[in-house]
């Protein structure tokens, strides 16, 4: 993995080769706050595309809720 500050963050080409490698991943801590801002990159998104590819019936339904 490689991080580049200001541009993000990148998986090489056989990053996780050895098992103590994605061990490592399951040690990093994370705050609500870190959580929120990515829920905030994502979700949004994944809204838009779910309305792009709704039934007209699945539009009806979220409205009615």
């Amino acid at each position: 993995m490689e991080i580049q500050r200001g541009k993000g963050t990148y998986v090489k080409e056989n990053a996780f080769k050895k098992q103590q490698d994605i061990e490592q991943l399951s040690k990093i801590k994370v705050n609500a706050k870190d959580l929120y801002e990515m829920r905030l990159i994502f979700e949004p998104e994944a809204v838009y595309y779910a309305a792009l590819r709704a039934t007209d019936s699945e539009i009806k339904r979220i409205i009615e809720l």
